[in-house]
């Protein structure tokens, strides 16, 4: 048994996947196993992974699964797990430095927590950081009445959304639970297995370190049309309403209506990554399927739109009202001039 379980959910990262696992390698704190669970890969992964299990039987693990998505991938890795604390990484990010199980670990120790959380940073230069955190002081301690102000971070911001700025006890994950019924979950997914292991911590600890860092890949899944991303959206929010019953934080259900019908926009917005075949076939019938969904009628119809970004209110006003020639064309031209700025940007960067 390992004190830390780190498991990395791979589907084709051969470009960044040695990088991650030896930032899993290089760490001084040594009691800990590595899971790579190999999600279907098409490109080398399956071999580096097997390779690294080669190098370090014992330490690192594989598992080969077919494609089923990072929710699934990450629930395998969770099971076969026997670390006591758990810890899930992307396999295209990186832990920021050698010592970071070691401070981990002595924060633990010293706390007997059972979550802590810590700060993450996207740019290695410059030291941007991914969220804001300043509200809360390095070492804030959460209990049972104190883990609302994180309950609201879930309903009305997505700063607390991610995994891979978060280590729990293993005890705390709601393996019991069958998610098969969610393998439609292909964004959002981080949040879906949040909600249960905070709602089950007993003592939650905040680290204003920068422990992690995120890996802004351009053509990650971020930046890519899915058609089943409208659904997982709507399924976090049913989910995300169902918790804010359990908490007794119903009356922020505005907030959630908000915060879900602005994702709906986001997703809508990846219309541009579509290939042309895909809009000529399956533009219109993905927009209507989103239009009469009951669950966008009713969302759209009680959302105060000045509780929302306008160009995402924007977007779902057009999709209402079946604009979606002129959708389409906003989002098409709005995208090219957003990307060739940032191609721009990145060419006279230093």
């Amino acid at each position: 048994m390992a004190f830390f379980s780190i498991i990395i959910p791979v589907f084709n990262a051969e470009k960044y996947l040695q990088n991650c696992i030896i930032s899993v390698i290089n760490q001084t704190f040594k009691d800990y196993e590595l899971i790579l669970v190999n999600d279907g890969s098409s490109d080398g992964s399956g071999k580096i992974c097997d390779s690294y299990a080669s190098q370090f039987p014992g330490k690192i693990k594989v598992t080969h699964t077919p494609n089923q998505g990072a929710l699934f991938a990450r629930r395998v890795g969770m099971a076969c797990s026997k670390g006591e604390f758990i810890w899930i990484i992307d396999a295209d990010d990186q832990i920021l430095n050698n010592d970071v199980l070691s401070e981990l670990k002595i924060s633990i120790d010293k706390s007997r927590c059972d979550f802590l959380f810590f700060n993450a940073i996207k740019d290695r230069q410059t030291q941007i950081g991914m969220f804001d955190y300043g509200q809360f002081i390095d070492g804030q301690v959460f209990l049972q009445e104190d883990k609302y102000k994180l309950y609201e971070l879930l309903i009305t911001t997505r700063s607390f959304n991610t995994l891979w700025n978060k280590v729990f006890k293993k005890d705390l994950i709601d393996l019991d639970v069958d998610y098969s019924k969610y393998n439609h979950i292909v964004n959002g997914n981080d949040v879906f297995q949040v909600l249960p292991i905070v709602t089950n911590a007993k003592k939650i600890i905040y680290i204003a370190e920068n422990f992690y860092f995120y890996n802004e890949v351009q053509y990650s899944s971020v930046r890519r049309f899915n058609p089943y991303s409208y659904i997982a959206i709507r399924e976090n929010g049913i989910r995300l309403s169902e918790y804010a019953d359990l908490w007794g934080l119903s009356s922020l259900q505005k907030n959630i209506d908000a915060k879900v019908l602005s994702g709906i926009a986001s997703v809508v917005y990846k219309i541009r990554y579509m290939s042309a075949e895909q809009r000529k076939t399956s533009l219109v019938p993905y927009l209507d399927n989103i239009r009469t969904d009951e669950y966008f009628q009713a969302l759209i119809k009680r959302t105060n739109r000045h509780n929302m970004n306008l160009f995402k209110w924007i977007i779902v006003y057009m999709v209402y009202h079946k604009w979606y020639r002129l959708l389409a064309w906003s989002i098409f031209s709005i995208g090219f001039v957003v990307e060739a700025s940032q191609n721009l940007a990145q060419r006279l960067a230093p």
